[in-house]
């Protein structure tokens, strides 16, 4: 099975996220029976986990994660969700580059299923 995986945040054992650590579990079993194709948001801290990630995949994709170096910048950046219909936390995880991964991933492959990782993730799809 051709599976396009999602995340809002890279799936690598090493996370000390207990629900990073589930996905990186979850895209590991079905690396390990499947074709998987992932598309993935990753901070300055997970790139020395992305060559193990990478390995796992048919194709993987890449997107630098947005930074919020600044309380007013959060602040803002919640406030202005209030004025969409989006939820702050999917307001924040917009990104035009992200979606570009997505649509030649889908341009290149056909899928049979799309596994998505975390809520905000979903605006995706």
């Amino acid at each position: 099975m051709k599976i396009l995986f999602l995340s809002a945040f890279l799936p690598h054992t090493a996370a000390d996220s207990a629900g990073v650590l589930d996905v990186a579990y979850w895209l590991e079993y079905l690396a390990s029976r499947h074709q998987v194709s992932l598309v993935s948001f990753v901070s300055r801290q997970d790139i020395p986990y992305i060559p193990r990630v990478r390995s796992l995949c048919a194709n993987a994709q890449f997107v630098r994660q947005r930074v919020f170096d600044h309380r007013m910048v959060y602040l803002w950046e919640t406030l202005t969700s209030f004025a969409t219909r989006w939820p702050a936390i999917a307001w924040m995880t917009r990104s035009c580059s992200f979606r570009k991964c997505i649509r030649r991933m889908l341009k290149e492959n056909t899928y049979d299923v799309a596994f998505v990782a975390f809520t905000q993730t979903m605006q995706y799809l």
